[in-house]
């Protein structure tokens, strides 16, 4: 699937404001499952200084630097990416102390997924009380377990939109019986390290089966397995990922894939962003 993708985000500022360094993680990534074949990003104004790099977890960064104040700041990135079609169950857990849970991973592995698999694992009643009924449905096996939590997410959990904010920690999200895409992520990922398996956070793009559904930012979930890499699970749809998704970063932080960051300048100035994407073929 060949698709291309405009995304605009706007910044309104209330009077002309100094910006420092702004950080943007727009570039889609490069691999084995979908491939970037073209990558524009625009700014407006334009940058005094603009950097690009590849970040430690493999992520396409690019940092401007801006000299004077400003009204308002537009980037527009534009992407296009052939998807390859792939069967997400299509592999074989090589490590058999991976296919039942709790899960072990090899010694070898620890000091490279440190950050993703113990962040989280902490003793929380909520959460445990919360897996129960999966863990016993999927009799403690690793994948029955990871398709039974993305769909009792999916079933159990109703989605809303929240548009500014860090994901709500899990147990909030479970109080609340309802959050938006990256709280559902979050929790998917606290459940997952909780029981020692290695989690990131994925911002990217879903592009909607309905043609007249608008396209959004979106985030999910990866889980590494040895034998079948990064795989992913969306909680919001209760699907694992396959075609329609075109990842643009992933990390074990969350605030580390928002596809901006930066600060500005200016006693009691206050911004409005608006942002607008759209997907073709």
């Amino acid at each position: 699937m060949h698709w291309i993708i405009e995304h605009t985000l706007k910044y309104r500022y209330s009077k002309p404001t100094a910006l420092d360094a702004q950080t943007i993680r727009l570039q889609p990534k490069n691999d084995s499952r979908q491939h970037l074949l073209k990558f524009d990003l625009d700014i407006q104004p334009a940058p005094a200084f603009l950097t690009n790099h590849i970040d430690i977890e493999n992520n396409a960064v690019s940092t401007a630097w801006f000299k004077g104040t400003y009204s308002e700041l537009q980037i527009t990135a534009s992407s296009e990416v052939e998807l390859n079609d792939y069967n997400p169950f299509d592999f074989i857990i090589t490590e058999p102390s991976l296919t039942q849970i709790p899960v072990s991973y090899p010694a070898s592995y620890i000091p490279l997924i440190e950050a993703y698999a113990s962040t989280l694992k902490t003793n929380s009643p909520i959460l445990d009380t919360f897996l129960k009924s999966v863990l016993e449905q999927a009799n403690n096996e690793t994948i029955p377990f990871l398709s039974g939590l993305v769909s009792h997410i999916f079933n159990h959990f109703k989605r809303r939109e929240r548009k500014d904010g860090d994901p709500w920690p899990p147990e909030k999200t479970i109080e609340q019986g309802r959050g938006a895409c990256r709280d559902l992520a979050w929790l998917f990922i606290a459940a997952c390290r909780s029981l020692g398996l290695a989690s990131r956070f994925v911002s990217g793009y879903h592009v909607p089966f309905n043609v007249r559904k608008k396209p959004e930012l979106h985030a999910w979930a990866e889980i590494f397995l040895p034998g079948a890499g990064w795989i992913g699970f969306d909680p919001s749809l209760g699907l694992m990922v396959a075609e329609r998704y075109i990842v643009i970063s992933t990390s074990y932080d969350p605030a580390l894939t928002m596809p901006t960051s930066g600060t500005f300048w200016g006693k009691g100035t206050k911004t409005k962003l608006e942002t607008s994407i759209t997907i073709s073929k």
